[in-house]
């Protein structure tokens, strides 16, 4: 998660320095996480090691093992951890907090005369700063009220929720020049409970969301889990506490800020008292004085607003983990677009034994695409140890494999069934086949089979010999189906705690499997 190590933390990284790596049109991130947009969330502030959010336009939230931010200058609407830069490109404003308050219910392991020893678990890790001046030019993020939200799962897959700040890439690494966002999965507190061990976990207290390769890290403590509904986030949760960073059955704990946003609302609105936050929406006004301020649209369960994806536009993540035999130099694989024939992505040349590497890519909206992994030798990844690949959308396994002797592939064909490729579907006109959500080939396959599907679906049926007399009423209603209508992929980008809905194929019985071989953790907080 967002958060900085504590004593015994102890991080293996695996580095390819001979791994030839060639991304054509995805850039990679941590844990699942991509670059923000500019304006994608003008409510984060940046504060020094760690985040928070603007809930009024005099006062933002945080989290309180952050330690007291009296006295600090912050940036609200960062994306980039350069403080110039962020003023000059990204509109944001620059603030001190001249009141700083934590929340007296802020449990955890520890001394509380030492905010050092102030170790994990945590609960109710909330605090709130007032500012030197009010916010008036940026939107604030709606706090979630709702003890029932979000829900563990929507539609059958659990509830995504997306969580967003500029910690390290990885545990113990870099910090990225500009803001990230990853979405995660929700974890029941049963499920985290069970990996983190009795009394770990507060309910309802925490709330937990994360999966391999998805998740919040060190430097990231304080900074907002979101739902997004109708065009409207909602603050779902503090990023908090976990154990090491995208660890599949380690997710991120978060506080949640249901439990307590009537303290919330009570020190900014009354205790604070600010002129400038009593038409705010968090105060029950009407958002008079900053008309920006988040609208009042009560959060529904509808997976409203959750097609952001990995890259805000739809796009799915495909996570590649390769662990290499003992002859890794034989083993290679490529990611194609069907759509135009170009790699997304190459890998080839691996010069470590038995070594786990993971490539996360985000895979453009209605696109359709082709893993290809390949064995110079013909013997897959069989040869000693524990060689294998598998491969994640979504946070959800699609394939994996280890004795594919010289090839093996993977079609995403956006729900069509069986292995009918795009080709096939032009050879065999099979356009108006159905995969299996109901949709036709055409439309779910749209980049690759709109153009020899425009003149086929208007009836199938109809003999390819029969006479151009024929009644000109039959054709022309058909032209519509071509379009590339398959729907974009759909992913909440929202974090977890406290009202969420979206869709996602991970399982939350995926963090009750035991941790990759080879790889250790710590506790990490800011």
């Amino acid at each position: 998660m967002l958060r900085t190590t504590i004593v015994n933390a102890v991080v293996v990284l695996t580095v390819f320095s001979s791994v030839v790596v060639q991304v054509v049109e995805a850039e990679s991130r941590i844990v699942g996480g991509n670059n923000a947009a500019k304006g994608q969330y003008p409510y984060y502030v940046k504060t020094e090691g760690c985040g928070g959010a603007l809930i009024s336009p005099s006062v933002f939230l945080t989290a309180a093992h952050c330690g007291n931010r009296q006295g600090e200058n912050i940036i609200v609407g960062a994306l980039y951890s350069n403080d110039k830069k962020n003023i000059n490109k990204a509109d944001a404003v620059k603030r001190k907090c001249v009141e700083y308050i934590e929340d007296p219910s802020f449990d955890f392991f520890g001394n509380n005369n030492n905010p050092d020893g102030r170790v994990p678990p945590y609960n109710n890790d909330f605090a709130v700063c007032r500012l030197d001046k009010p916010v008036t030019t940026l939107q604030t993020i709606a706090i979630n009220e709702d003890p029932n939200w979000p829900p563990l799962k929507t539609n059958g897959s659990p509830t995504q929720l997306t969580t967003i700040g500029l910690g390290t890439l990885t545990s113990g690494g870099n910090t990225p020049s500009q803001l990230q966002t990853v979405q995660v999965p929700i974890v029941s507190n049963k499920v985290c409970e069970k990996n983190y061990g009795k009394n770990e976990i507060f309910t309802p207290g925490n709330i937990c969301a994360g999966a391999k390769n998805k998740d919040s890290c060190q430097g990231d403590s304080g900074g907002p889990l979101i739902f997004t509904t109708s065009n409207q986030d909602y603050h779902i949760g503090t990023v908090s506490w976990g154990e090491g960073c995208g660890s599949r059955n380690k997710p991120g704990v978060y506080s949640r800020t249901s439990t307590r946003a009537d303290w919330i609302k009570a020190t900014v609105c009354d205790t604070f008292n600010e002129k400038n936050d009593k038409n705010a929406i968090l105060c029950n006004g009407g958002g008079g004085d900053n008309p920006v301020t988040a609208p009042v649209t009560a959060p529904t369960p509808s997976p409203v607003g959750s097609t952001k994806g990995c890259d805000g536009k739809g796009g799915k993540e495909l996570v590649i983990e390769l662990t290499t035999d003992d002859f890794p130099e034989d083993s290679s694989y490529t990611v194609k677009d069907l759509g135009n024939g170009k790699n997304i992505l190459v890998k080839k040349n691996f010069q470590e034994a038995n070594k786990l590497d993971t490539e996360p890519i985000c895979i453009k909206a209605e696109t359709c695409f082709k893993f290809t992994i390949k064995d110079e030798f013909g013997d897959g990844l069989t040869q000693g140890g524990s060689g294998g690949y598998e491969l994640y959308l979504d946070g959800s396994s699609v394939k994996k494999g280890r004795d594919f002797k010289f090839k093996e592939t993977y079609e995403d064909l956006k729900g069509i069934s069986g292995k009918l490729t795009c080709k096939k579907i032009e050879k065999k006109n099979k356009c108006d086949k159905k995969g299996k959500d109901g949709k036709k080939l055409s439309e779910l396959c749209p980049i690759r089979c709109e153009t020899f599907c425009e003149d086929d679906t208007a009836s199938p049926t109809a003999s390819p010999t029969a006479s151009p007399t024929a009644s000109p009423t039959a054709s022309p209603t058909a032209s519509p189906t071509v379009s590339p209508t398959g729907s974009s992929s759909s992913s909440s980008s929202s974090s977890s705690s406290g009202f969420s809905s979206g869709s996602s194929s991970s399982s939350s019985s995926n963090f009750e499997s035991s941790l990759e071989s080879g790889f250790e953790s710590g506790f990490f907080f800011p």
